[in-house]
């Protein structure tokens, strides 16, 4: 997406979408541990070599992702959630609790302005106020409420 940004154009993410995508992470899913971390590692690599190849007008283009535009200047901020997030989902003792202040501050907001589209029951949204505004203890687990795919919050910028 990003060299295709330098030359001012749009493409997927993913070449193939989001099938393929899912398909090369079941190809590779059952590789030995040292064989992932070399792969992060290149590809960490690789990605900041490409970031340093950017110029101020490839950052204003917009790439795609699920054929919706997506500002090239939110990928390093979608970088740091990924590397956050997953980081936590690995299981090694790294959790939420442990995501620097400056992430969390620029994070929550967004996910807070995500919830009311991704509440599909209208009357979770008044619960879910209810509890932010101090007239309820908690409100109820998200699931129950009706919570809907994150795909939304992940490919919406900050525009």
């Amino acid at each position: 997406m990003l060299e295709a940004a330098r030359r001012g154009e749009s493409v997927e993410q993913y070449e193939g979408g989001y099938e393929q995508r899912a398909a090369d992470i079941e190809a590779g899913a059952n590789r030995s541990a040292d064989a992932l971390r070399d792969d992060v590692q290149a590809s960490a690599s690789a990605l900041e070599e490409t970031w340093g190849r950017m110029t101020p007008p490839a950052w204003e283009v917009h790439g795609l992702a699920q054929g919706r535009p997506w500002p090239c200047r939110e990928l390093p901020l979608h970088r740091w959630r990924e590397v956050e997030i997953h980081h936590v989902d690995l299981g090694l003792g790294y959790g939420p609790e442990d995501w620097p202040e400056p992430y969390v501050r620029r994070e929550l907001p967004r996910a807070l302005a995500s919830v009311p589209s991704r509440l599909a029951d209208p009357a979770a949204l008044g619960r879910l106020l209810a509890w932010l505004v101090g007239r309820a203890s908690e409100p109820g687990p998200l699931d129950l409420l009706g919570w809907q795919s994150d795909s939304d919050y992940y490919f919406t910028s900050a525009e």
